[in-house]
């Protein structure tokens, strides 16, 4: 990817020092990031997670059993007591697993902002790739209005800016539960960039640019909204 492309995206690294939370492709900030059921290979390593946790719980749980089973003479050679053995075991393991499954769906809704954040950066990277993909066609095939391009680029560097006061928003309002005064300046500064996306030159709507202008207008008007909703 070009340097100037390159320096629109918003790592994963920045995103952890702006929010003060991790990132992963599929858990953020200790839960389960959103769009994972509907996205095959995600969906596999969530499952994978799992299986995973629910193996260490029930290594940690098979010792606990085995004291209860032994005070209780559960473990001898009749069946029905080594069932009641293992029906604890199994009992327990599936609650500690209900337990932090439940957590992680109070943490979600916790970081409902967060997560959405997190969905737009991702479009805000889809749309630097797709204009990596026109400038290698553009190469190519010599064609292309450079203009529109530099509108893109322009518009791309306001979104990223928003989407970067979004999360730093996002992490007072969730470190400060007050009202703050730098709260409300950095909606200001969301405003004004949302104004300038909005005043930039309105494309053809069958330009491929012009297609990549109105998706990084709807990831700045993403973020307008949503923060304007825990504003009310």
């Amino acid at each position: 990817m070009q340097p100037e492309l390159q320096d629109l995206m918003i790592s994963a690294q920045e995103i952890e020092r702006l929010s003060g939370l991790d990132v992963g492709a599929v858990f953020a900030g200790g839960t389960v990031r959103k769009g994972v059921l509907s996205n095959p290979r995600k969906l596999t390593e969530w499952a994978i997670a799992q299986l995973m946790a629910l193996g260490i719980i029930l290594i940690f749980c098979f010792p606990l059993g085995l004291v209860v089973g032994r005070s209780f003479n559960w473990l001898s050679n009749d069946p029905a007591t080594l069932a009641r053995f293992v029906q604890l075991t199994l009992g327990m393991s599936g609650a500690i697993a209900l337990g932090w499954n439940a957590y992680l769906w109070r943490r979600h809704q916790q970081l409902a902002l967060f997560l959405t954040l997190l969905d737009e950066i991702d479009k805000h990277h889809e749309i630097l790739r797709a204009l990596q993909i026109l400038d290698e066609l553009e190469t190519v095939q010599a064609k292309g209005d450079r203009r529109d391009r530099a509108e893109v680029l322009a518009a791309l560097a306001v979104t990223r800016e928003s989407l970067v006061c979004a999360l730093l928003t996002e992490k007072i309002l969730r470190q400060h539960q007050a009202f703050l005064a730098r709260r409300q300046e950095l909606l200001e500064h969301v405003e004004t960039n949302l104004g300038r996306l909005r005043s930039l030159r309105v494309l053809s709507e069958a330009d491929e640019y012009g297609r990549l202008m109105r998706e990084a207008l709807d990831i700045g008007l993403s973020v307008h909204r949503e923060l304007h909703r825990l504003d009310t």
